[in-house]
């Protein structure tokens, strides 16, 4: 199975993009030490290649979203994911 890496910045902090095509997936990885995916690094999951479809967010230790587990805010987390990965794109 390919793998494409690519990197960018989310929220002005350095972050690298795995796109798996044939599973229609994507994993950002921000705000690692040393390194994006580093220790304590952030990590979203895109099924689909669509930002709606936020699969599963972890922000500052804590898990937001996991699969089917949904949250009061999962509106503005995808809202968020949508326009940081629009700024990810744009500035690779």
């Amino acid at each position: 199975m390919s793998k494409i890496e690519e990197y960018g910045t989310i929220d002005g902090t350095p972050a690298k993009i795995v796109t798996t095509p044939a599973r229609q997936q994507m994993h950002i990885y921000w705000g690692g030490m040393g390194e994006p995916d580093g220790p304590g690094h952030n990590h979203m999951t895109i099924q689909d290649s669509n930002p709606d479809a936020v699969h599963f967010l972890r922000e500052n230790g804590k898990i937001v979203v996991n699969h089917n587990y949904k949250p009061d805010n999962l509106g503005s987390r995808r809202q968020h994911a949508a326009q940081s990965i629009g700024q990810i794109l744009l500035e690779s």
